[in-house]
């Protein structure tokens, strides 16, 4: 299963992501706030359960910075504001990409063995020398 990240030329037109927190709080990014998206590796686990057929892509690193921060938006049920919160709790756990006809894909960010369930020690979070906050979660030892 790849993982495209909406260039007409390279996969589906994309209107956004979604970023899900340990406590299930979400955070929808449109597409204009995103500067730069990627990850590399992925895993697929597949699991078979009476009669449907679950599956679970993990990327080994994901990154993605920001050109501005005003579009994002909580879920309705929460109300932090994001970049508080993911400084706050280094605790992103999914990532949904939001495509323009509703279909969605996600995959789970890798989490550090031996952390908490509320703190990722993989996750680092820091504003770049051009002032875009960036966010990296990785367990390949280049980062």
């Amino acid at each position: 299963m790849g993982i495209g990240f909406g260039l007409d030329d390279w996969g589906k037109p994309i209107i956004g992501i979604e970023i899900t927190l340990e406590n299930c709080e979400d955070f929808f990014i449109p597409y204009e706030c995103i500067e730069n998206m990627w990850t590399k590796g992925s895993n697929v686990f597949c699991s078979l359960q009476r009669d449907h057929i679950f599956q679970n892509v993990t990327v080994d690193e994901f990154f993605i910075s920001f050109k501005n921060m005003d579009g994002i938006k909580p879920s309705e049920n929460w109300s932090s504001a994001f970049l508080n919160r993911v400084l706050f709790s280094q605790d992103i756990t999914q990532i949904h990409i939001v495509y323009v006809d509703g279909t969605k894909e996600w995959f789970c960010v890798p989490w550090g063995d031996d952390d908490s369930c509320n703190i990722n020690s993989l996750q680092i979070n820091k504003v770049s020398e051009k002032g875009m906050f960036e966010i990296t979660i990785s367990k390949l030892k280049d980062k």
